[in-house]
């Protein structure tokens, strides 16, 4: 009797189960799939050829009233720019890249502004070692005998040659 009642409890408890799981489906219908809609944002804004067009010719506008005023400004201070001369200290040539990059590094850490001619040092190949620019020649050779305490290096004020 015991075996009856069991088969009769696993047969409702199994018709159970599938009926949770097998009737929703069957009677819901169709299936509605959600999908979300993807937005694409581009990373630049396309303007409009109206816009554009507007904002060139106000552009053209402002530039042809004030061309004629700067022409006469534009033509002085080219003649200062040319004029004023910047020096820099070389306070070494080294070929040791590590040696090189230490030296830069406690300049910085200082509060001096130096570089290296290449940019980059190369272990092996000559890399001066520059301290500045500045306008004024004597400021940068107040700087020389603090720098040569640090260093041990000997610098030399030179002109600062941009090309």
């Amino acid at each position: 009797m015991a075996s009856k009642f069991l088969n009769q409890i696993v047969g409702t408890t199994t018709l159970v189960v599938v009926s949770v799981i097998v009737l929703p489906g069957l009677l819901d219908g169709k299936k509605k799939y959600y999908q979300e809609e993807c937005i694409t944002i581009p990373l630049f804004p396309k303007p409009d050829h109206q816009q554009e067009s507007k904002i060139i010719s106000s552009v053209t506008q402002s530039l042809t009233v004030n061309q004629g005023k700067l022409a006469g400004v534009s033509n002085l201070t080219e003649q200062k720019l040319l004029t004023v001369k910047s020096y820099v200290i070389q306070l070494g040539a080294l070929k040791n890249a590590i040696k090189t990059n230490d030296i830069i590094e406690k300049l910085r850490l200082s509060g001096y502004c130096a570089f290296t001619i290449p940019l980059i040092p190369i272990q092996g190949q000559m890399t001066r070692i520059y301290v500045g620019p500045d306008t004024s020649k004597t400021k940068l050779h107040n700087f020389l005998p603090k720098l040569q305490r640090m260093f041990g290096l000997g610098g030399v004020v030179k002109p600062y040659n941009t090309h």
